[in-house]
């Protein structure tokens, strides 16, 4: 696992010079066909820190003939039943299904998110990369999946206002007049 790390933590930088070079939009494709949730985990947070989006393999083994090893390795077990109930592998659901900033109206700095607190931060400039002025109607979205805030949460956010309703699946900012930079940390809603 060790060495997985290291070259895992290698491929991610070379990927960030790659997109300074060529202005590229990387992407992790086909991970995590594994039970093990510590690679999993160690994967989608390096994504997170270096800004990657990610597509997950595999929701379902589905007849796959490419998966190797015993067992089944996707989120859902059996594909022809409902993804529900002890059909689904709830612990890597949670730990996949995490808040993600899907439109950033600026230029994200940093974003991540503590599968075992259930908190997720972002922050980022409200100018474009070429540090242009974006329109202020522009607002920024973050997913944020129920199954990691099932009593609802709390977003506490600085340099924007929240225009979403409360816990809407879809948290969504607008920046606030003058801002030059927002920061927003969600927390799971105390019960």
């Amino acid at each position: 696992a060790s060495s997985c790390a290291a070259s895992e933590a290698l491929t991610f930088q070379n990927a960030d010079d790659h997109t300074a070079r060529t202005g590229d939009a990387p992407l992790v494709t086909e991970f995590g066909a594994s039970d093990d949730l510590v690679d999993i985990r160690r994967v989608v947070d390096l994504a997170d820190e270096h800004a990657v989006g990610w597509q997950y393999w595999h929701y379902c083994d589905c007849e796959d003939p490419t998966t190797t090893g015993p067992g089944v390795q996707s989120v859902v077990i059996d594909p022809s039943l409902p993804p529900r109930d002890d059909n689904v592998k709830w612990d890597k659901l949670r730990l996949l299904a995490r808040p993600f900033p899907q439109a950033v109206a600026g230029t994200p700095r940093s974003f991540s998110f503590d599968p075992d607190t259930g908190v997720f931060e972002l922050a980022y400039a409200t100018g474009s990369p070429e540090g242009g002025r974006l329109p202020r109607r522009a607002q920024t979205e973050v997913r944020v999946p129920e199954i990691n805030f099932p009593d609802g949460y709390r977003a506490e956010v600085e340099g924007a206002t929240i225009t979403s309703r409360r816990n809407a699946p879809v948290l969504r900012l607008k920046r606030a007049p003058g801002a030059r930079e927002v920061r927003v940390t969600v927390r799971p809603r105390l019960a």
